[in-house]
């Protein structure tokens, strides 16, 4: 007898899977039908968002929500809206029995108030990304809920956006970059108007006194704590109550213009004066650091001595190279 209760039950559950797939297979048509009527971009309003984003979907989209009306003063929106069409008209060329397992769509917040509503959203532009709920290419935790694109990682930088969604489509977008023309003209002009001007440049390229200024001027440059500086992301100068202050305390850190000073104090090292500047630039470096920042150790004075000395040593080499 309890098989004969449960018979209706089975038989009305198959019925509704069978409807439900039909519904389903109905929707799909009609989203594959609008997207290849708008170049691979759905235009969504609020009836047809809710089809495309049904609890029944066996496909996955990508969603753009825009604020395109001038009233609205979406730069954001203007620079992403073109990149979507770009991604769209890409994801055509893909096999229809692929491509027809996720769409693009847009929606405007005109067309789609009461779908801005619903969600919350406040602002423009967003991204949101709506995994398949049904078939193989379903979650495997079970969460269908929409995930929020990152821009903070790609900008509106179109390779790197296709490249992120590529995670969430069934094949990658097959994108390609056109060519960057204004590159490649420039760079033919620069090659026409160095072929023009190459004998007399070609000169002072060849020049061991020109390549010889350039080594020196890295090596002072990065001498001076060049790397230290970028690398930390120290300020040019620091503010204090008495004005800026240039030579930072202690050995650990360093200034951006403290770069230039030592740059200086080492290129006056290789000055035809270098006996003179040398003993100048050393009471002026003690001066600093001793007494502005009460450095009384001999072992710290010992290490300064021992470091302007082998700036010193350093100078003698560049004489020889010069030479």
């Amino acid at each position: 007898m309890l098989v004969l209760t449960y018979i209706p039950l089975l038989f009305f559950a198959l019925v509704t899977a069978k409807k439900s797939a039909k519904n389903t297979d109905a929707v799909k048509e009609k989203l594959t039908l609008m997207a290849a009527q708008n170049n691979g971009v759905i235009k969504l309003n609020d009836d047809t968002f809710d089809l495309l984003t049904s609890t029944d979907r066996d496909w996955s989209a990508v969603v753009q929500f825009t604020a395109l009306k001038s009233t609205y003063k979406c730069e954001p929106c203007k620079q992403l809206d073109p990149i979507l069409t770009t991604i769209g008209k890409a994801w055509n060329k893909v096999n229809a029995a692929e491509r027809n397992q996720h769409f693009f769509a847009s929606i405007d917040f005109d067309d789609g108030k009461e779908t801005f509503r619903k969600l919350g959203l406040t602002q423009a532009p967003v991204v949101s990304i709506y995994p398949a709920a049904n078939g193989p290419r379903s979650p495997s935790n079970g969460k269908i809920d929409a995930l929020l694109f990152d821009f903070q990682s790609s900008g509106f930088d179109t390779g790197l956006i296709v490249e992120q969604l590529s995670r969430h489509t069934p094949v990658p977008i097959p994108y390609r970059a056109p060519p960057n023309y204004a590159l490649i003209i420039t760079t033919l002009v620069s090659l026409v108007s160095f072929a023009a001007v190459a004998r007399f440049v070609l000169p002072f390229l060849l020049s061991r006194w020109t390549w010889a200024f350039i080594t020196i001027g890295t090596m002072l440059v990065m001498t001076g704590g060049y790397m230290f500086v970028r690398i930390r992301g120290m300020p040019y100068v620091a503010g204090g109550s008495n004005g800026a202050i240039i030579i930072a305390r202690g050995f650990q850190n360093q200034y951006g213009i403290e770069v230039q000073i030592i740059g200086f104090i080492c290129e006056c090292l290789l000055s035809p004066v270098e006996d003179f500047i040398f003993e100048w630039q050393f009471r002026w470096f003690a001066i600093v650091k001793f007494h502005f920042l009460d450095i009384t150790s001999s072992t710290q004075r010992i290490s300064i001595k021992t470091t302007l000395r082998g700036l010193r040593l350093a100078r003698s080499k560049c004489h020889v190279i010069l030479k």
